[in-house]
């Protein structure tokens, strides 16, 4: 079972990094006199290479969309101080923002309750900042698709009892292919002040509400994201 944690981690870093990689790119072209039509066209040419995000944008320091590969994405507004980790100023790391339902976000709704089914529609957006000469900050911001995550989680259940879950790194939860009870619930959020305190990896066991589960945990390396999977014990 850890080895599949493993696996999916790494799974799911590579995917991240690729986008990361591409933010990176793109921000070293940053040109802040860059009109909009011209930002939209270098959004547009590397998303058809990545069919796991629903659009790519171009934030303004107050938080406005400027440019998007979705119009309707324009003049939104977001808050990027909700993201994690949360010092943006050093620009070196990729940020992970809190899930969110609808289709892109224009029509955002927060989707940051355990307590909730992770919805059908539904995205996570990943950021990253930079500074173009002495223009102020701008954040290039990517959403992936929510669908396309739970479906790659579905893939590496073993039963049908398995319950698969992302996490960020301040015990936010991304996605997940079923509900928690209350004892798995406390048990993830006491997961994320371990994976602050630098914890990595490892297995325990649990009672939980509908019988003994078993429950590994893998911290990414390079990425501020956990998966946590959880067993029934005699299915493990």
């Amino acid at each position: 079972m850890q080895r599949d944690t493993r696996h999916l981690n790494t799974h799911i870093g590579h995917l991240l990094r690729n986008v990361d990689l591409n933010l990176i790119s793109l921000g070293r072209a940053i040109d802040a006199d860059a009109p909009s039509p011209e930002w939209t066209s270098r959004l547009e040419s590397v998303i058809q290479h990545i069919p796991y995000l629903r659009s790519l944008s171009v934030v303004a320091a107050d938080g406005t969309v400027i440019a998007s590969t979705t119009p309707e994405n324009r003049g939104t507004v977001l808050r990027l101080d909700s993201y994690h980790p949360p010092d943006r100023a050093r620009g070196d790391i990729l940020q992970i923002g809190p899930p969110h339902a609808g289709r892109d976000l224009a029509d955002a709704r927060p989707a940051d309750d355990s307590l909730t089914p992770t919805p059908d529609l539904g995205f996570v957006p990943i950021a990253r900042s930079f500074r173009p000469g002495n223009a102020p900050p701008v954040a290039l911001l990517a959403t992936l698709d929510l669908d396309y995550l739970e479906r790659i989680l579905d893939d590496f259940r073993t039963t049908h009892g398995d319950r698969i879950s992302l996490f960020r790194l301040d015990g936010i939860r991304l996605l997940d292919t079923a509900t928690a009870d209350t004892a798995l619930q406390q048990l993830e959020q006491a997961l994320a002040l371990r994976w602050q305190a630098g914890e990595t990896a490892g297995m325990q066991t649990l009672d939980g509400e509908q019988g003994h589960l078993l429950v590994s945990y893998q911290l990414n390396e390079r990425l501020p994201f956990a998966v946590v999977i959880s067993s029934a014990l005699d299915e493990a």
